[in-house]
């Protein structure tokens, strides 16, 4: 069923249709690999460099998108840092689009672990939703630590929907190790060109069809979030 629907949406997109017709759908993907270049991302002393691992899970789903269609526009695409303004800023250049910011989490007590994913707007919320979802049925069993707004650069600064990913604790020794297997890599990133999908299809009008409410379980942190240390804000 799910091969199906994955093929049906396929040919929507390819033939232009569905993107043509709708405001909100959207034609061109801005996936934007967090941090990069002298910034490494996590905490000092960390083994598993962030920037790394976001680059190549965006190089992963950048193919996946293009054959079912879709434009991707990557932020960076080696390593080099972008200004979290710039990241935003080149979202908006594009008619039609979405910012996917990618990122992995960290914390000095390597028991957390977990994905967060985080938005600002209606329809980042809508994003943000759809993708979370398709991370923790595909990342699982993990900590559900919920989908929230949050008042973060690369989402402030978007004008069109966008989402940022915390895909899971590379300081956590369990979370890190599946990190470092390619095909747990290429897993996250299908998850997130489902999710992209999964919001084209159904969180593309004014009032979405079979959308998530706000009380919806799924989303919401199944337990306390761990607190994160401070980071320099012009990282993220």
């Amino acid at each position: 069923m799910r091969t199906t629907c994955l093929f049906v949406i396929s040919l929507i997109l390819s033939s232009g249709f569905w993107l043509g017709t709708n405001a909100h759908a959207a034609s061109t993907i801005v996936l934007d690999p967090g941090h990069g270049g002298q910034d490494h991302g996590g905490i000092r002393g960390q083994k598993i460099k962030e920037k790394t691992m976001a680059l190549d899970v965006a190089l992963r789903a950048k193919p996946l998108l293009e054959r079912q269609g879709y434009k991707v526009v990557m932020t960076r695409s080696t390593d080099v840092f972008i200004p979290l303004k710039e990241r935003a800023n080149i979202a908006n250049r594009h008619k039609n689009s979405m910012l996917v910011s990618i990122h992995f989490d960290a914390y000095r007590r390597s028991g957390a672990h977990g994905i967060s994913t985080f938005y600002m707007g209606k329809h980042g919320n809508y994003l943000s939703r759809s993708i979370h979802r398709e991370l923790l049925a595909s990342l699982g069993p993990t900590m559900n630590r919920g989908s929230k707004q949050r008042s973060l650069s690369v989402l402030k600064n978007s004008r069109v929907p966008a989402t940022l990913l915390e895909l899971g604790y590379l300081t956590n020794p369990k979370e890190g190790r599946k990190f470092l297997d390619p095909n747990y890599r290429q897993k996250a990133a299908e998850a997130i060109v489902r999710g992209i999908n999964s919001y084209n299809v159904a969180y593309t009008s004014d009032r979405p069809r079979n959308a998530m409410d706000d009380s919806d379980e799924t989303m919401v942190a199944q337990a306390e979030e761990t607190p994160k240390p401070k980071r320099q804000t012009s990282f993220k």
